[in-house]
């Protein structure tokens, strides 16, 4: 009898326990999402701004815009930049990994009443506040806070930049998506790293156009592109416009926004090299991107036949450059990676390693000129230079070290160039080079 009672009260309290968890556990009873819409714009919240003054948002301002920019590669750091038709904003949030939940072209609503609208050096800005009287500063919003005043979606979309030129760049474009074309890096700019990643420093590099117009690209020490380098070619660039004090910037969202392939504004395919001569050369391509076309401070990268030039390609954390003409759609192609302009004053040596792959022929090979003009190859009178270097009997990717390449017949200044020539049905061959020096002997 005792042990029937005990069997009857835990069947019982079974069925309670089941009961409790199938109606009360999911969701809270009397839980209702907020629902939040917008009342105004991005442009009213503007509006409210004075240059220089902090101005608390006392009226039930709700906005919408769509994020276009947040901390994914660490150029934007605490904060979210969003547009609507009207403007753009930032918005400071004292949180990390926002990307993960507030994406690029994410719709998302804030809640402005109680906020604070400033400005940071001239750029507009949505935050908290500390202090009092003329002792008030921005702060970002804290992160238990954050709930309280942005809300997410799941509506996202594409945010297509603005197309501008330099010379258009105003005030209210600042917190917006811009592109940039026909533009490239000056001379003191190109092939320079974005930013100072070994200790952290932000770096601003010079962008113009080929009517000289000039904006600063401004890159954070803690993005994780600062330490590739801007390329020497001509092309597009997108960002997001921001201002300090009276100068314009330009802030990455990623790298590869940046698209810069086409010749210089000075017809160059690479940088003008018929600049002053250097005294030697150095270059192991480390600061290349893998699978980009050679671009380098000085040196030339030119298609003579065909449109391929030398590439860049990276393998077990080396990064070489090559030459081929495999799956190429052009009959023929010729391509020449010429070094800047060289004082050779004293008896100097060529050293370099050559490799290649899928050897069916001959392709590469050395020249020097004392009359290149910096662009046009074929105008200009080359010789070859007999070098020790990779052939058909080595295997794939199998380093050879030239050796000490005398170059003492070279007098006066000259120009080192390394030509492959291939065709897309027999010669195919791939030419590798790396770690090119032009020393004293």
């Amino acid at each position: 009898m005792k042990n029937t009672y005990i069997i009857i009260t835990l069947i019982i309290l079974s069925f309670t326990f089941n009961s409790c968890i199938n109606n009360n556990f999911d969701e809270p009873p009397g839980f209702t999402p907020e629902v939040v819409e917008a009342t105004g714009t991005i442009g009213d919240l503007l509006s409210l701004w004075k240059i220089g003054t902090y101005t608390e948002v006392i009226t039930d301002l709700v906005i919408d815009g769509r994020v276009i920019a947040n901390d994914r590669t660490g150029n934007f750091y605490k904060q979210l930049v969003i547009q609507d038709e009207t403007g753009g904003i930032q918005i400071r949030l004292d949180a990390i990994g926002l990307f993960n939940e507030f994406p690029e072209g994410r719709n998302i609503f804030v809640k402005c009443k109680g906020l604070y609208i400033s400005d940071y050096n001239g750029l507009p800005q949505l935050s908290a506040i500390s202090g009092s009287g003329i002792n008030l500063a921005s702060i970002a919003i804290p992160e238990p806070l954050i709930p309280e005043y942005v809300f997410n979606t799941n509506d996202t979309e594409v945010v297509q930049p603005k197309v501008i030129k330099i010379k258009e760049n105003k005030q209210n474009l600042a917190n917006t998506l811009v592109k940039y074309e026909d533009v490239q890096f000056t001379v003191g700019s190109a092939a320079k790293p974005f930013s100072d990643v070994v200790n952290q420093f932000s770096v601003n590099l010079e962008l113009e156009d080929c009517d000289e117009n000039v904006v600063l690209l401004r890159t954070s020490g803690f993005a994780s592109f600062g330490g590739e380098k801007a390329p020497t070619g001509k092309g597009t660039l997108i960002g997001v416009l921001s201002v300090f004090r009276s100068d314009y910037q330009l802030l990455l969202r990623d790298v590869n926004e940046v698209d810069m392939f086409d010749d210089r504004c000075d017809g160059n395919g690479g940088m003008n090299n018929s600049g002053d001569p250097v005294d030697s050369v150095d270059e192991n391509f480390e600061g290349l991107s893998n699978n980009q076309d050679a671009n380098m401070l000085n040196w030339a990268n030119i298609a003579v036949k065909g449109n391929r030039l030398w590439r860049a390609k990276e393998f077990d954390n080396n990064i070489y450059v090559q030459a081929t003409a495999f799956n190429d759609t052009n009959t023929e192609m010729e391509a020449w990676l010429i070094t800047p302009k060289i004082k050779f004053d004293s008896p100097m040596k060529l050293v370099m390693r050559t490799a290649v792959a899928f050897s069916v022929h001959d392709g590469f090979s050395v020249w020097y000129s004392k009359d290149f003009n910096g662009s046009n190859v074929t105008s200009a009178t080359w010789t070859e230079i007999t070098v020790k270097k990779a052939g058909s009997s080595n295997a794939n990717y199998e380093w050879v070290n030239s050796g000490d390449i005398d170059l003492t017949a070279i007098t006066g200044e000259a120009y080192i160039g390394f030509k492959y020539i291939g065709s897309a049905t027999s010669g195919t061959t791939t030419a590798i080079i790396d770690d090119v020096k032009i020393i004293e002997k």
